[in-house]
C-alpha cells in the first residue's frame, strides 16, 4: 500500500484542529466552529476534504490525530485520486460508487442513494468478520 493518502491531482492544503473524537489519515472530513471531525452525516452537502499523514512530524498513514492536535488536511478536487479510509463489513469492486457512512468513513450504497465521493480503483474485500476499515484507493467526483 502507498504511503500517501493525496495520490494524483491538485489539491488546496489547510491545518485545523481536531475537534472531537480520534481522526485516522484518509478520514472524510467536516468543518466545525473549533476545528475538524469525521464527517458525521451520510447524506447532504460535504466538502472533499480528508485527513492526510503528517509527514513533517514523521508521521504515517497509520497514525492518528487525537483532540487538539493540528490535522493536516487536502481539500480535494474532482477527478482527483485519495487513498480513503472505506467501512469493514463490505466487499468494493472495482467501478462501484462510494458514499459517506457518518463516521468519517465511505461505503457501497445501500438502499437509498447517498451523496456520492467517488469510485472504487482497486478491488477490496473488506466483508470477513475480523476486517477492519482499511484505505482504498477512491477517484473522486
Amino acid at each position: 500500500m502507498n504511503n500517501k493518502i493525496h495520490q494524483r491531482g491538485q489539491y488546496q492544503a489547510a491545518e485545523l484542529l481536531a475537534d472531537t473524537g480520534t481522526i485516522y489519515p484518509g478520514m472524510l472530513l467536516e468543518a466545525t466552529t473549533t476545528g475538524v471531525k469525521a464527517q458525521s452525516t451520510s447524506v447532504g452537502f460535504f466538502e472533499r476534504m480528508f485527513a492526510l499523514e503528517d509527514a513533517l512530524q514523521g508521521n504515517t498513514v497509520a497514525t492518528v490525530y487525537t483532540v487538539s492536535t493540528p490535522v493536516q488536511i487536502a481539500i480535494e478536487v474532482s477527478g482527483n485520486i485519495v487513498l480513503a479510509l472505506c467501512k469493514a463489513g463490505y466487499a468494493y469492486t472495482v467501478g462501484e460508487q462510494v458514499f459517506p457512512y457518518g463516521d468519517g468513513t465511505l461505503r457501497p450504497t445501500t438502499g437509498t442513494p447517498k451523496q456520492l465521493v467517488g469510485t472504487v480503483l482497486v478491488a477490496t474485500d473488506l466483508s470477513a468478520s475480523g476486517a477492519v476499515d482499511t484505505l482504498v484507493p477512491i477517484r473522486l467526483v
